[in-house]
């Protein structure tokens, strides 16, 4: 439907470029993503230096796995609009599926900078920070991410995964339960909690 409002607002001004872009996003909701990038394309063909088009197209390309070719779009997002916090996560996103872990920290610290409350991007941050071993800067991350957004159930579920990690089991408990109160029918957050309970009824044994 919404697609359809889109094409006609295409065929009633060929050169509007937000109509081009937001056909884009829905494409790449129902997973068209190659006809998505084309919209986008057609959004850029329009104004060059449309930075949300280039970060949609990078993320439209990462999801097909080109990753290189990603970069380049949300760098070119970011050549135009440098204060672009959602394509500094987005390029972080795409440097740590290429495992440049390091790089991609630093992409979320910028993201941040710009955009303190940008809850994904806590996660994102604290996510590597957990596979680098460095657990308790994770825990801070997720509890960032928690304090702006208090009903964040993946942030809850992170730091009860974290917690875990360094065997904090009952405050792990505890956060799982958190997820699970925000969404009861996360069967992840269930099983992680069970997992838990059972380690923590192992340990006092």
């Amino acid at each position: 439907e919404a697609i359809k409002r889109y094409n006609k607002a295409i065929s009633l001004k060929q050169n509007h470029r937000l109509a081009w872009n937001n056909k884009g996003v829905e494409l790449a909701n129902l997973g068209k993503l190659e006809e998505a990038i084309k919209a986008y394309d057609r959004a850029i063909g329009i104004k060059p230096k449309y930075a949300t088009a280039w970060n949609n197209k990078g993320m439209a390309l990462k999801d097909l796995g080109k990753l290189e070719e990603a970069i380049k779009a949300c760098d070119k997002a970011l050549e135009i609009k440098p204060k672009f916090a959602t394509a500094w996560n987005n390029k972080g996103v795409i440097l740590s599926e290429l495992g440049q872990l390091e790089e991609a920290i630093e992409c979320y610290d910028k993201a941040i900078e710009i955009k303190p409350k940008l809850t994904e991007t806590w996660i994102n941050k604290g996510f590597i920070l957990e596979n680098l071993g460095q657990i308790e800067e994770a825990i801070e991350c997720y509890d960032k991410a928690i304090t702006i957004k208090p009903k964040y159930a993946t942030a809850w579920n992170n730091k009860g995964v974290a917690l875990e990690r360094i065997k904090k089991y009952e405050e792990a408990i505890k956060a799982y339960d958190k997820a699970i109160n925000i969404n009861p029918s996360n069967e992840i957050y269930k099983q992680n909690k069970k997992i838990a309970q059972k380690t923590l009824l192992n340990k006092t044994r």
